[in-house]
């Protein structure tokens, strides 16, 4: 019995001795390897809820819709919620207008003349007929924004004229007369994000002033204006210098209807500011600003400038004095869904819209444009709600389930490859630069932003950890707050599927 006793009191003393080698074991390990013995990370689901509800934002709806190549869904919220998307309709708006106008579409203005050419002088009237085209300012010509001004007077003189002895009359019959999409808030008209539209437009129907605050404090500061100081314009200057140590308080305000800008903003002493202002009736200042510089460059006209609204007023048989082709619709896509440019989305879609309907251009028929792509790409489009093409009004409404059906389905468009070219690549280029320069999903996320008060949206093609192609839309509407909150989780979401798929 002594024997055994001891045999056991062996067995339980090295039991206890194993026992305390293994806990000791355990907690060196847990303090020098972290993720040996990680609480076990939480479900993909519970990860993208853990990210929503980081933020604080609790006014905040949120949709999320994750489509695989076979356009199955893969993971949704809130999926066929109908959300304000920002500038994310571009990615819809650019879509219909590929597909009606084609990548190697271009813009031609041409200047005709009713009459002949005697010693010089153009004896007759001359007309200029606007196509819609967004590029006449220096956007697309290295910053000169009497490009294409300077390239038709050339001709013009080419052509012989240095004196014209009629008018010159403008015609903006390709578009309708509704300037402004409906929806868009009044106090957005003012600048450059939320000009009016016309067939023939310049310098992105804007005026860019810049005001200098180089007196003393308490004084008015310098104001000029681009082009030419016109006097199509009018500036009530109210505006004040201030001391260095009060920061610059912005307020411009252009008089509706009229091109009248009250300027009431506050600018430390020293301080410099360039804005671009919306004119109110761009055809207008179109034909104010031809005239003018076409007489800069010795070309005299006896006659007045008139505008003319019809669609087919003048004779395509008239002599074709002057014409300029703008650059191709697929480089001008990536102004519209890489820098997200309002104003090249309205152009575009408006003419995209006289193409398709072979009437003057409109909003209303470039929403019909919208619904017949995705009736051919068979995406239910009876709840799509739109007001614009560029999604500036908070009354448009998109599903996250329309937006990646779309997104799919143009994978097999015949023009898909101009589509995606003017994506925003994350981490690269575009919108996309800044938010994703040191993430995962650096140049794996193709895609939009989109930003209005209260609305944070962002879709495209992502391209996952293990090689999969997936088409991804998240959209948050009514948050209180400042977008970078939203942008970090969007940015935590994105890389969360990116792991997962």
């Amino acid at each position: 019995m002594k024997k055994n006793k001891t045999k056991n009191t062996h067995y339980f003393a090295g039991l206890m001795a194993f026992a305390v080698v293994l806990v000791t074991a355990i907690v060196i390990t847990s303090f020098f390897n972290f993720d040996t013995v990680a609480e076990k990370e939480p479900e993909f689901e519970q990860k993208i809820e853990n990210l929503m509800n980081s933020g604080g934002l609790n006014s905040a709806l949120w949709s999320i819709t994750v489509r695989d190549k076979n356009n199955k869904k893969v993971y949704e919220i809130n999926s066929n919620k109908l959300m304000t998307p920002a500038s994310n309709l571009k990615l819809v708006s650019s879509a219909a207008i590929l597909n009606v106008l084609g990548p190697k579409y271009k813009y031609k203005t041409n200047i005709y003349g009713k009459g002949a050419l005697k010693d010089g002088i153009w004896k007759g009237d001359i007309y200029v007929v606007g196509s819609g085209d967004p590029t006449i300012s220096g956007t697309e010509y290295g910053g000169e924004r009497f490009y294409v001004f300077r390239k038709l007077t050339e001709q013009l003189k080419e052509y012989g004229i240095e004196k014209i002895e009629g008018d010159l009359i403008f015609n903006d019959g390709l578009f309708d007369r509704q300037l402004i999409p409906k929806g868009w808030l009044w106090d957005d008209l003012s600048y450059y994000y939320a000009v009016p539209l016309s067939a023939l437009s310049f310098n992105n129907n804007c005026v860019d002033l810049e005001v200098r605050a180089k007196g003393p404090v308490g004084s008015r500061p310098s104001i000029s204006w681009f082009p030419f100081d016109t006097d199509y314009v009018s500036f009530v200057n109210e505006q004040l210098i201030t001391n260095k140590s009060f920061g610059f308080d912005e307020s411009y305000q252009r008089e509706l209807g009229s091109n009248t800008y009250v300027l009431r903003s506050n600018l430390p002493r020293g301080f410099v500011e360039g804005e671009s202002l919306s004119v109110n009736d761009p055809t207008e200042f179109f034909a104010d600003t031809f005239k003018k510089y076409i007489e800069s460059q010795n070309i005299l006209v006896s006659g007045n400038w008139l505008t003319d609204h019809n669609l087919k007023s003048f004779n395509e048989k008239y002599t074709l004095l002057a014409s300029h082709k703008s650059k191709p619709v697929s480089e001008l896509l990536k102004r519209v869904n890489k820098k997200s440019d309002n104003f090249y989305t309205e152009q575009l879609f408006k003419t995209a819209s006289a193409k398709r309907y072979q009437a003057q251009g409109s909003t209303e028929l470039g929403i019909a444009m919208v619904k017949d792509l995705f009736g051919k790409l068979n995406v239910d489009s009876d709840e799509l709600h739109l007001m614009d093409g560029s999604g500036l009004s908070p009354n448009n409404l998109i599903s996250t389930s329309q937006m990646t059906e779309m997104l799919i389905q143009m994978k097999n468009h015949k023009h898909f490859d101009a589509y995606e070219d003017s994506l925003s690549v994350a981490g690269i280029d575009g919108s996309l630069n800044g938010r994703f320069s040191r993430s995962i999903i650096k140049n794996k996320f193709k895609g939009k932003s989109g930003y209005i008060e209260g609305t944070r949206a962002i879709s495209g093609y992502l391209t996952t950890s293990k090689g999969k192609k997936l088409a991804v839309s998240i959209i948050t509407n009514h948050f209180i707050g400042k977008p970078y909150t939203v942008d970090r989780i969007h940015k935590g979401i994105l890389e969360t599927i990116y792991r997962k798929f």
